[in-house]
Order: structure tokens, then C-alpha cells, then sequence
């Protein structure tokens, strides 16, 4: 990226061949100094962070077997298909917005 302009070089032959490009935007952010730092996510992402954060968390508790235990018995289920279904969450909030992204062609210049 060079003065607002994608550069590729080698430039990919004409439209319509087979060797297309193909560019994913993922926008990073960046990592918390401490603990209780604030990530500057946009709030769509939220419920997604929310999901995944659970389900790792509960992944943690179902692998220790005395966490275990007292998971199951304060809230009588076990806490991996609990885990399981937040981490599903994520996965179709995900899709969904991948669902939602569009293809567009770059003109080259």
C-alpha cells in the first residue's frame, strides 16, 4: 500500500484469466498492556468476544476435575457441552457476517 494505492507487483494478468488475486481484509487492534485494559473492538463484536471468551473459560473448568465437579453439582450440568454451545454461537454469529462480506474485482492501474 503505497499513498492510498494497492500496489501489486508483479501485476496479475488481464481479467478473466486464471490467476485471479484474491485480498482479505482482517483489521487488526491492538493487544491490552495489562489485564484490565479496555480492547478497542466495535461493539457489533461483543456478543462474539462474549461467546468465545465462555466457552474457552468453560473449556478450562471442564478439563480440571475437582472445577469440574463443582460446576456440575452448583449448576447440574457439565460444563463441556455448555462450552460447547457458546463456541457454537461464535461460529454461526461468525458466519453470518461472512455470509454478509462481498467480492469485489480491484482495478488495476
Amino acid at each position: 500500500v503505497f499513498g492510498g494505492s494497492l500496489i501489486l507487483d508483479p501485476v496479475p494478468t488481464a481479467i478473466g484469466s486464471d490467476e485471479d488475486v484474491r485480498l482479505e481484509y482482517l483489521r487488526g487492534y491492538a493487544e491490552p498492556a495489562a489485564d484490565g485494559d479496555v480492547i478497542a473492538t466495535p461493539a457489533s463484536d461483543d456478543d462474539v468476544l462474549i461467546h468465545l471468551v465462555c466457552a474457552s473459560a468453560l473449556e478450562w473448568i471442564a478439563g480440571d476435575e475437582a472445577k469440574r465437579v463443582r460446576y456440575q453439582e452448583t449448576r447440574g450440568v457439565s460444563p463441556g457441552p455448555v462450552a460447547r454451545t457458546y463456541a457454537e454461537r461464535a461460529r454461526a454469529a461468525l458466519a453470518g457476517r461472512m455470509a454478509r462480506l462481498r467480492a469485489r474485482t480491484l482495478e488495476l492501474v
